[in-house]
């Protein structure tokens, strides 16, 4: 170390001269080690102090700006000297810390001829925005067994009656779903562990593609996702679904009198594939409060 440089090290890990994020709802305590004698440091912390907590979307409230305490000289082993500072939790934004050292000799002697002027070093740190849970508007494609049948009846070339008929279909589906995904713990984008972007999906199917055209509201969604990118999510689901099968005491091949409804109502299981696209609007992000 060289001249008054100081060493930084805060209670989140080693601080240099470039950005770094700091966790929110959490103090901070900074300890400085001079690199040569000292006259006098100061130690300050940029932002406003408050509490995060999850929930809707909305601008933060204002929280009322704290000093922190005075920076308490801890005498280590040796010439050790080292100087400790804590900070309250801050709000979303900006949270350098600054540290001011006037050089020993030098205090009492500004503007002086040759007098060393005091140092400010700043470290540059962020409390990112944290995320609680967040809307989802995608699209799925579903396999279920039950959509390969769909019944209807077909007349017979003599007389009145008319056969019931299985003409078949495709066993996949594409459907419109709205989702939420509620995170497990608040979430930045900024972390690169994998299994922080895993969350629980829950969704409904809006419009959904049918033998019979387009339907409404005919299935519900519970699985799990993945985030690909902020505001981009894919999901694997198990499709709790409205389908129609043949009423019973019917079978294919039956006759029935004109007009006859020959199917009903019933839930089938399904697996469904749901890739999710995000507006930043639907995003819920966490909300502060003074503290």
């Amino acid at each position: 170390m060289v001249g008054t440089t100081p060493r930084l090290v805060a209670s989140h890990g080693t601080l240099n001269d470039s950005s770094t994020l700091l966790p929110a709802n959490q103090p901070v305590t900074v300890l400085v080690e001079p690199a040569a004698a000292i006259a006098s440091i100061e130690i300050t912390q940029s932002g406003k102090m408050g509490v995060t907590l999850p929930g809707p979307l909305g601008a933060p409230a204002a929280a009322p700006a704290a000093p922190a305490p005075p920076a308490i000289r801890v005498v280590g082993p040796g010439s050790c000297n080292a100087y400790i500072k804590t900070f309250g939790a801050r709000a979303t934004g900006d949270a350098t810390i600054s540290v001011t050292v006037t050089a020993a000799g030098a205090a009492g002697a500004a503007g002086a001829a040759g007098a060393a002027p005091a140092t400010k070093h700043d470290f540059e740190a962020y409390v990112p925005k944290e995320y609680s849970g967040v809307l989802r508007v995608g699209v799925s494609a579903i396999y279920d067994g039950s959509l390969g049948d769909h019944y209807t009846t077909r007349q017979q070339p003599a007389g009145e009656l008319h056969e019931i008929v299985n003409l078949g279909g495709s066993a996949g589906a594409i459907e419109m779903v709205v989702g939420y995904a509620p995170f497990l713990t608040p979430r930045t984008f900024t972390d690169a562990k994998p299994y922080y972007r895993f969350s629980p999906y829950l969704g409904l199917g809006v419009l959904s593609s049918t033998s019979d055209g387009v339907q409404w509201l005919r299935s519900v969604y519970l699985g799990a996702e993945f985030d690909l990118a902020q505001g981009c999510s894919v999901a694997l689901t198990g499709v709790l679904r409205r389908s129609e099968y043949l009423a019973d005491g019917l079978a294919v091949g039956d006759m029935v009198a004109k007009d006859t409804d020959v199917t009903k109502s019933g839930l089938s299981l399904g697996v469904g594939l749901v890739f999710n696209f995000t507006p930043e609007f639907l995003t819920f992000a966490s909300s502060v409060i003074p503290k």
